[in-house]
Order: C-alpha cells, then sequence, then structure tokens
C-alpha cells in the first residue's frame, strides 16, 4: 500500500530481519525488484492520520487506513481495500541482481545484530539504483 508518488521508492521501513538472518546463516542476499507493480492500483495515502484520528490501534490493532482507488469500486477505504479490483494496465519488469556477499561463515545473533544496519544500507541503496534503471526504461505506464 505504498502511495503512488512513491512508486519510484525503495521502502525497506528499517525492516533489518532479513540482513540478521542472511548474516547468521552465512548466506548471500539476493536483491530483486519490479517496475510497474504500483501501477496497477492507485494508492492515494497510507492513511496513517485517519487511523490515528480514529484511534483504530486502541479498537482494532490498525495503524493504517489506506485510501486507493481502483477500477470497478471508485474510491475504497481501509478494510474494504480488500475487495477483489480490476488492475489498470501495466507493464512490470522485474530485475534480479548479483548476489550481495557478506560473510563466508555464519555469524552469532550480537554479531549480526551490529552488523546489520550496514547490509541493510548496502542492499537498500542496491535496490534502489536497480529501480532507478528499470524506471529510466520505461516510457509510459502500460508500454513500459
Amino acid at each position: 500500500m505504498r502511495p503512488f508518488r512513491d512508486r519510484r521508492r525503495i521502502v525497506l521501513a528499517q525492516r533489518q530481519g532479513f540482513a540478521r538472518l542472511a548474516l547468521r546463516a552465512g548466506v548471500p542476499i539476493v536483491p530483486v525488484v519490479s517496475a510497474g507493480s504500483h501501477e496497477t492500483m492507485i494508492v492515494l495515502t497510507r492513511g496513517h492520520r485517519l487511523a490515528r484520528l480514529m484511534q483504530t490501534h486502541k479498537w482494532a490493532r490498525i495503524s493504517s487506513l489506506p485510501i486507493i482507488l481502483a477500477a470497478p469500486w471508485g474510491l475504497l477505504l481501509g478494510p474494504t481495500c480488500a475487495l477483489p479490483y480490476l488492475p489498470l494496465p501495466s507493464k512490470i519488469t522485474f530485475q534480479v541482481g548479483q548476489p550481495l556477499a557478506l560473510h563466508d561463515r555464519p555469524c552469532c545473533e550480537v554479531e549480526a545484530a551490529e552488523r546489520a544496519p550496514t547490509i541493510y544500507d548496502r542492499v537498500e541503496q542496491t535496490m534502489q539504483t536497480m529501480l532507478d534503471s528499470l524506471y529510466e526504461e520505461r516510457l509510459l505506464p502500460i508500454f513500459g
């Protein structure tokens, strides 16, 4: 439910569990991005402010009420976003990047937690570069 205006941005929201897991297992991270999937439905807002105003976290454990524009319904709010919709036509392009080697051997939880922010930044920057290159090749959402 990323807003349409942010469709060209990688948003991992500081979730670093993938980096800790890869470090503990001693495996590389393979970055994968797609361009075009966020053009099949127009998310106007995530609705964090609206959820705060309605205090949905207290009574429904919901921290956002997204507002989307989707056919055939028009505007959908919050839980109604789960209704099936007709996606807008869009060419979706995927790119699989080179594996990012992190370590030759598995490491402990403490070391993984210390190194995770650096790995996170590296992965996020790599993915953003990949996404930027995909969007540079796109002419129009439908034709790619």
